[in-house]
């Protein structure tokens, strides 16, 4: 297989490089977030080989990779194609499946839906017509457990128990249809709802392909916060989750990832809180598979002080950023293992109004604009034109008040 890449300015894929001020800009599609061992290694070495060194986890479970060069973006992609990351050219950015983390381990889901994505996916890739999704069209498929998935994708599944039966409940735009699904007909019901979208779209816009199911989509519907998912968890299943600082691995961390996964009997799991997850290691190994982790700069116990922070690219990746945010974000970290908060939260130091790297918005929302940062706590605007030292002070000093308003409001 032969892979060519595209120069596209609207949404990255592994074929359709993005200019950044850092380079070309790739996203590699990993639906549900389950990838294969030897294919995340493999994909480690193709970063350093050809980009910059680094894998970045987004909110949607996939990987971008920054630093590629026009010499080198065929020779990524076709290394893609090779590693089982790319089955079909044509629907490459158009994979957009976010799921259930913990499916198989979680004791707490109502359904393991790795079959459901593994169908819907292998259905998606098998139908030249869906190619032409969006490239930010999303399926969510969601079997209740421990991490939620984001409720306002275009289509969404969620397991829910119907009398002595367990269904998917369907939604659309983030809006619950009030039908049910059997979980044996899920995937194909996803495959035509998919359809029907294109055929309307079409209808509607022609062949303009930059539309989502949005007309319902509410301001009040926010995506779910990685709360208390960070750390070593036993009930009824063994996974590790540790902070991954700002969404990015190194190869070389990557690397080791797939080494402790062989050598403890575990998957990786890619989550869309931009992290990564060990899924099924045994009880008595766990405390080695963290000490192993820590090793590697990946804790469980936020000694870094980076869970629940999040930044984009910044000055240093994005000609849309107005600040440095990756270097505030990591002075605000600092302070956190200082504090070491009681209660889980989220931050995001956002480079421009776009907000990429949390779109959702978080406790507290520090937002780059020409005249410095604007603050928003719990989603409220505080203040604006602040200096980042201004700004990261103020947000220490709201950071207890914003808890207790999103408890509040919950």
């Amino acid at each position: 297989m032969v892979a060519r890449v595209v120069n596209d300015a609207r949404c990255p894929g592994a074929l359709h490089a993005v200019e950044a001020v850092d380079g070309l800009l790739a996203r590699v599609r990993v639906p549900g977030g389950y990838i294969d061992t030897r294919a995340f290694r493999e994909l480690a070495d193709l970063a350093e080989r050809d980009g910059d060194g680094n894998l970045d986890i987004t909110a949607r479970a996939s990987v971008q990779v920054r630093g590629l060069t026009p010499e080198s973006r065929e020779r990524f992609a076709t290394g893609l194609a090779r590693a089982g990351l790319l089955p079909s050219l044509a629907h490459e950015r158009v994979r957009n499946v976010v799921a259930s983390t913990f499916a198989g381990y979680d004791s707490s889901e109502l359904v393991d839906v790795r079959s459901v994505v593994r169908a819907f996916d292998a259905g998606l890739v098998r139908d030249p017509e869906l190619a032409a999704l969006p490239a930010k069209f999303v399926v969510a498929i969601d079997g209740g457990g421990l991490a939620p998935v984001d409720p306002r994708a275009d289509l969404g599944l969620r397991a829910m128990r119907v009398g002595a039966e367990v269904r998917f409940a369907f939604a659309v735009g983030g809006v619950d249809t009030g039908v049910t699904v059997a979980i044996s007909d899920a995937a194909a019901m996803l495959l035509g709802a998919a359809r029907t979208a294109l055929a309307v779209a079409r209808g509607m816009r022609g062949d303009d392909r930059t539309w989502r199911i949005a007309a319902t989509r509410r301001g009040s519907v926010r995506p779910p916060q990685p709360r208390g998912i960070v750390g070593a968890h036993d009930d009824g299943f063994r996974t590790i989750v540790p902070t991954v600082p700002l969404g990015r691995l190194t190869a070389a961390q990557v690397r080791s990832l797939a080494t402790l996964a062989r050598e403890y009997g575990a998957e990786i799991r890619l989550g869309a809180w931009r992290g990564v997850a060990l899924v099924g290691i045994a009880r008595p190994r766990v405390d080695g598979a963290v000490a192993a982790l820590a090793r590697i700069g990946l804790v469980i116990d936020n000694s870094n002080g980076f869970d629940g922070l999040a930044a984009c690219a910044g000055l240093s990746g994005c000609a849309s950023a107005l600040a440095d945010v990756r270097a505030d974000a990591v002075v605000f970290a600092a302070r956190v293992v200082a504090w070491q908060p009681e209660y889980a939260w989220s931050m995001h130091v956002a480079g421009c109004e776009k907000r990429c790297a949390m779109r959702g918005g978080a406790d507290l929302d520090l937002i780059a604009r020409a005249d410095g940062y604007e603050i928003l706590a719990a989603g409220e605007r505080v203040r604006g034109g602040a200096t980042a030292a201004i700004a990261l002070d103020l947000a220490d000093e709201l950071r207890r008040t914003a808890i207790r308003l999103v408890e509040f409001r919950a």
